[in-house]
């Protein structure tokens, strides 16, 4: 449960990057 967590975590932060970078 935890591990999908972070998956979910770091999907959102390259979402992000995408978004402005």
């Amino acid at each position: 449960k935890t591990k999908m967590k972070l998956t979910w975590s770091i999907i959102f932060q390259i979402f992000l990057c995408s978004l402005f970078g």
